[in-house]
């Protein structure tokens, strides 16, 4: 008796696709089938990591290669406390200082990107931020940007340097700032337009 056979589905995929998946497979080296099945199983799992959603998937990495271009690492939460809270004010200050700096960096490497809109670009930018919120909105009103996160688990110095990037983006991005109010558990911010 022979081996069971398998059931086999014709899938078809665009004609542009195709060349382009021939021609990463020669680039590499890697059997065209056995490239399709190696993408096919990891695009599986990111789909199951994020319920299927895989735009979200494609926006949380365009920022955070952004991000790596410019040096921009994350740090896991506890070491990044330890750090900040055992910095002395001058060293704090520098802190901020360079933070509102880099965040210019991520904001005119974010302008780049003209497919999507500031209140989606940012809003991805603030999952990276604080990967840890559990709410995050981002929602246009006019010429500005209204923006909310809930979180916890951070200190007003562990809040302050993520949000001078914010502010450094933002400006880059043509956006003055109207108002921030912060404190562990929550930050409501509204920025406006002006270029």
């Amino acid at each position: 008796m022979g081996a069971p056979r398998r059931n086999v589905k014709l899938v078809p995929l665009q004609a542009d696709l195709v060349e382009q998946l021939y021609s990463i497979s020669s680039s590499i080296g890697v059997p065209f089938k056995t490239l399709i099945n190696m993408l096919v199983e990891k695009g599986i799992k990111i789909a199951l990591l994020n319920n299927g959603n895989l735009n979200t998937v494609d926006k949380e990495y365009f920022v955070q290669k952004a991000f790596s271009r410019i040096g921009f690492t994350m740090v896991p939460l506890p070491l990044l406390s330890k750090l900040v809270e055992s910095m002395d004010e001058k060293e704090y200050r520098e802190a901020l200082a360079e933070a509102l700096e880099t965040g210019r960096n991520i904001g005119m490497l974010l302008t780049l990107d003209e497919e999507q809109g500031d209140e989606v670009k940012i809003e991805y930018f603030l999952r990276a931020l604080f990967p840890e919120a559990s709410q995050i909105k981002v929602q246009r009103q006019g010429k500005g940007l209204k923006i909310a996160l809930i979180i916890h688990g951070r200190s007003k110095k562990l809040i302050e340097v993520p949000l001078n990037l914010l502010r450094g983006a933002l400006f880059s991005m043509g956006y003055e700032e109207l108002k921030v109010d912060y404190n562990p558990g929550l930050i409501l911010a509204d920025f406006r337009k002006i270029r």
